[in-house]
């Protein structure tokens, strides 16, 4: 295999990774819409007061559901849009760029007698790592926060459960 090769695939599973990731939110916010509609559930059918000098179990198990709730749409948000940033993935040159500059580094390398020609196809490998790392850096961020969204996710529907039981029984 030789080196553009290698290295445009590494480009190709970054790009697929992003857009993997891009629909990986599909399903915890379906599950967030899941536990926010039974916590609604719990709040109405609990007498929640929220006195911190008589706080009962079921308040408390509250309060903790919440929170988790809202750390995990924040971290949805992350996964998603980056808050309001975004994200700044480096992309390759525009093909008019990449066209000119093969042109002027023939020209170069056919009117110059360097010891040192200019290698066009070393110039696109270089281009594919920089525009890889930063694919890889942007999806490594994204997952983590795709993690723990999910995480407080599952600990948000463990505590509805809990507050079920406790309403139940």
């Amino acid at each position: 295999m030789d080196s553009y090769t290698f290295y445009k695939s590494l480009y190709d599973r970054e790009l697929a990774r992003r857009n993997q990731l891009d629909t990986a939110v599909n399903t915890p916010i379906t599950l967030l819409a899941i536990v926010g509609t039974a916590f609604i559930y719990f709040l109405e059918k609990t007498s929640f007061t929220l006195d911190i000098n008589c706080l009962s179990l079921s308040d408390i198990l509250i309060l903790v559901t919440a929170v988790s709730i809202v750390t995990s749409i924040i971290f949805l948000i992350l996964v998603f849009n980056n808050m309001f940033t975004g994200f700044s993935y480096y992309n390759l040159p525009y093909n008019v760029s990449l066209r000119t500059y093969e042109k002027e580094s023939k020209t170069y390398n056919d009117h110059e007698e360097s010891e040192d020609p200019i290698d066009f196809e070393d110039f696109i490998i270089s281009e594919l790592t920089k525009a890889t790392d930063s694919h890889i850096e942007q999806n490594d961020k994204r997952g983590l926060n795709l993690y723990r969204a999910k995480t407080f996710i599952v600990v948000s529907f463990m505590l509805i459960i809990i507050q079920y039981i406790l309403i139940t029984f």
